[in-house]
């Protein structure tokens, strides 16, 4: 892509990544593009919550999220200590162990999930929230959904 004088070009790649021209980076949030069950595997070795986003992939509604929010600064940071899943809601029942997890009506919902894969909250992005509300909501979330640190034996730890 060429960009001539002051002109910056977006460009937007399914899975949340975003381009700017002219600006020397993309930023992006790391999409895990794998099985549920991976996803949940996952998210236990980390010790991780999982965020999964289910959206159709037709709609003005999934790019405006990923114009407007997951190529956020804030969003994409927010994003960095969870297990991120894209989910296509016209597909969705193609991953069993996904469809047994979450009951999902319509898309664009945003979930997030223990790593053990239990739901812990649901955000319907109709419309499309605001990059500080998501946030907020995210934190909250994630706060409920991260399993406390592994206890230590008596007379081992500092």
């Amino acid at each position: 892509m060429r960009v001539s004088g002051l002109l910056a070009c977006r460009m937007v790649v399914t899975g949340g990544l975003l381009c700017v021209a002219g600006t020397g980076g993309c930023a992006s949030v790391q999409w895990v593009h794998a099985p549920f069950a991976e996803v949940r595997r996952q998210a236990l070795a980390r010790r991780q919550p999982i965020f999964v986003y289910v959206m159709d992939t037709w709609s003005e509604d999934r790019t405006r999220m990923e114009l407007e929010v997951f190529s956020n600064p804030q969003v994409i940071a927010a994003l960095r200590d969870t297990v991120n899943k894209p989910a296509k809601y016209d597909w969705i029942d193609i991953d069993p162990e996904l469809a047994k997890a979450v009951t999902v009506r319509a898309p664009q919902v945003c979930l997030v999930l223990d790593p053990s894969g239990r739901e812990v909250d649901r955000l319907i992005a109709n419309p499309i929230p605001t990059p500080a509300r998501f946030v907020g909501w995210l934190n909250d979330a994630k706060a409920r959904a991260t399993p406390p640190p592994p206890s230590r034996p008596a007379g081992t730890g500092p």
